[in-house]
């Protein structure tokens, strides 16, 4: 057992914060509030937006770090935060499942993390990344709750799975599980089971949907109306 800096690699991690925030724009969902749901229905406008900082540096802030070069995992934890560009993660564990040898490293107990730690690219090949535990996945207004996460490199599937909750501003979404295929750019969410049919729940409020976005991607007032020339 070893204990590193967290030397992982941000392309990888990126897909995973994407990932949790349904993949980007143009993700398509399964949607039914008074139906059963139902694949590939359009993405409301209001869950579109979510950003890929994959170039921008990942940091990590953990309690602690710890690396079982044994069963091939790193493990974060204790008020895990993950940072790209405007998007954070939190959760309570971090597990990173990986090939290859450990991420270079020296003594054999576990020690506190690194409070910031950037990871590169040439790091080892990561299989699976599990966030454990009150995951949340923020990106300006934008918003998205579980109580796992799992991104599985081989699929490009990632699963946030347990009282989902995605919101952006007023408009909110409730499910129990949310399966995102990055390769397709196609997301599922499936609610709890209501006497045998899965359920999920939307609201949206019209208003909070009405903002006009300018060229740099922000959000602009509406122009005021001119009054009429005499």
């Amino acid at each position: 057992m070893k204990s590193v800096g967290a030397n992982i690699g941000s392309r990888l991690l990126a897909a995973l914060l994407s990932a949790v925030l349904l993949g980007g724009v143009g993700t398509t969902l399964s949607l039914a509030q008074q139906q059963p749901a139902a694949n590939n229905a359009p993405l409301p406008s209001a869950f579109q937006g979510f950003t890929r900082n994959r170039k921008d540096p990942v940091k990590i802030e953990a309690n602690y770090l710890e690396v079982k070069d044994k069963d091939k995992v790193a493990v974060f934890t204790g008020n895990v935060v993950v940072v790209q560009g405007d998007t954070t993660m939190r959760c309570k564990e971090l597990h990173v499942f990986y090939e290859g040898n450990a991420l270079g490293a020296d003594p054999r107990q576990k020690v506190p993390a690194t409070k910031t730690q950037q990871k590169n690219e040439s790091a080892q090949k990561i299989k699976r990344l599990v966030a454990i535990g009150g995951v949340i996945v923020t990106a300006k207004d934008q918003k998205a709750v579980g109580d796992k996460g799992v991104f599985e490199m081989a699929t490009n599937m990632v699963t946030l799975d347990g009282n989902v909750v995605i919101t952006q501003g007023q408009n909110v979404m409730h499910g129990e599980k949310l399966v995102v295929n990055l390769t397709d750019g196609t997301s599922r969410l499936d609610g709890p089971k209501q006497q045998g049919v899965s359920r999920v729940k939307g609201v949206f409020v019209p208003s909070s949907m009405d903002k006009k976005e300018g060229p740099d991607g922000k959000n602009r007032p509406p122009r005021k109306k001119q009054p009429p020339a005499n």
